[in-house]
């Protein structure tokens, strides 16, 4: 894949992830909001559950180079990926379910 078409893609992935934040807050959803740093999000988690950038990687089934961008804010998660960080802090137990509710809202872990 050419960087151009990566590029390309990237802006449509951001643009559906815009497009869901909308459609889900008018259904009463609760979302990660777009001004949230999605880097405070990965680093926070990486540090309460002790794992490296490769570990949670391999937890969320993306590459390490994915991980290390959304720490560095060299690019943001799609919606698909921060559904995987969602869900994996919801299986991670009362703290991963406290910051989940910290990062995705009142309703994020029930």
């Amino acid at each position: 894949m050419t960087t151009a078409t990566s590029a390309v893609y990237h802006l449509i992935a951001h643009m559906i992830g815009s497009i869901l934040r909308v459609a889900s807050r008018s259904r009463g959803v609760l979302l990660l909001d777009a001004q949230v740093d999605v880097a405070g999000l990965v680093r926070e988690t990486r540090k309460r559950f002790g794992l490296t950038q490769q570990q949670l990687a391999s937890k969320l089934h993306v590459a390490l180079p994915t991980v290390s961008r959304w720490e560095n804010r060299r690019c943001g998660a799609s919606p698909l990926a921060l559904d995987k960080l969602q869900m994996f802090l919801l299986e991670m137990g009362d703290e991963g379910r406290k910051l989940a509710r910290q990062y995705f809202g009142d309703g994020a872990g029930g």
